[in-house]
């Protein structure tokens, strides 16, 4: 019976990706809400997103490698940060974006990976991941207010833009069509000559189309929003870039 092949690099869609059930559920969920609120909270909106892979013959080429595939972070403004842990191999890897390498710099990396060693050596691995993190986001929570907001803010106008076209569309392509042909009916029961009943047809109200532009709205979020399951929940990435710079750690 023949196993199915994990593509090389594989590029990550969600926060945590856990393929050996490494932590448990509680574990992957709280973790994956935690960087998501990061995401949103920190300055430049930073992606820092954990990998537990099954197997890894070089941490720091894989997590380069990963880095590249999946574009971690916003392009152009490269701020993404990737934390790798290979149980396995018992070998831990921060890998910073190119727009973070002035922040959070190789010797930090490397004293922030040491640091959570005795974690590590316990088993302890989602409580050494929150110490990784909590010492990344400290960190980060220190990078100047500059470009990345601007582009974060940007980035939720795109966002709020498409929002506003969906509406639209919807006003336009069904609402809009529908009120013109009620509108049509009633100005041709109206008139003198018509002896049949005026009575109006029935036909949904305007609740079943606040609900229907709701539904549409609902989805067109989620779409946006990314994928979810045991990975943890999805995220967007931006074509970010790295250049290698931060630390690898064994314990």
């Amino acid at each position: 019976m023949g196993y199915a092949q994990v593509p090389y690099p594989p590029k990550l869609q969600n926060w945590v990706t856990d393929p050996q059930h490494v932590l448990s559920d509680a574990e992957l969920i709280a973790l994956t809400q935690r960087l998501q609120k990061l995401s949103q909270t920190l300055p430049g909106a930073p992606q820092i997103v954990i990998d537990l892979p099954a197997q890894v013959a070089d941490i720091a080429s894989y997590a380069n490698d990963v880095f590249h595939a999946t574009g971690l972070g916003r392009k152009g403004d490269d701020n993404g940060v990737l934390i790798v842990l290979a149980i396995a191999q018992r070998q831990a890897r921060i890998e910073v974006g190119y727009g973070f390498e002035g922040i959070l710099t190789d010797l930090q990396s490397s004293d922030i990976l040491r640091a959570n060693r005795p974690a590590l050596q316990a088993g302890h691995y989602a409580t050494a991941l929150n110490g990784i993190v909590s010492a990344v986001a400290g960190l980060l929570a220190q990078a100047p207010e500059g470009g990345p907001t601007l582009t974060a803010d940007a980035e939720q106008k795109d966002a709020l833009k498409g929002i506003v076209g969906v509406i639209v569309a919807v006003l336009c392509l069904v609402v809009l069509p529908y009120y013109l042909m009620r509108r049509a009916r009633r100005q041709v029961l109206q008139k003198p000559s018509y002896n049949a009943p005026t009575t109006q047809a029935s036909g949904p109200g305007w609740e079943f189309w606040l609900n229907f532009l709701l539904n549409i709205l609902a989805i067109f979020l989620q779409t946006r929003g990314g994928g979810s399951g045991r990975s943890g929940g999805g995220f967007r990435s931006g074509g970010g870039d790295s250049g290698g710079g931060g630390a690898q750690d064994s314990w």
